[in-house]
């Protein structure tokens, strides 16, 4: 098998976050608003879980980061409004 998004995101981590109410959001990816835009916005406070087409999902994992497009949309787990300043790795 292989290692989801991070080796430091444990089950009990994810679990943890779910606890704190952090949810998971789909952004659509576009010329206007890219995957970079995307991580520039959210610097450290998200964590992106995978990319989706109509027919296709593909997750991040410790080895691969599946290229993010416009046409795609981004699924991440986000912090609830008032922890969106904390970061993902202050948890």
């Amino acid at each position: 098998g292989r290692v989801l998004f991070d080796p430091t995101r444990t089950v009990a981590h994810l679990d943890t976050l779910s606890r704190r109410n952090w949810s998971v959001k789909a952004t659509p990816l576009t010329e206007e608003f890219r995957f970079e835009d995307f991580c520039a916005l959210h610097v450290g406070g998200v964590v992106p879980l995978g990319v989706a087409t109509d027919q296709h999902l593909e997750f991040f994992t410790a080895a691969a980061e599946p290229k993010a497009e416009p046409g795609q949309v981004l699924l991440s787990l986000v912090p609830p409004e008032d922890e969106a300043g904390a970061t993902a790795n202050n948890t």
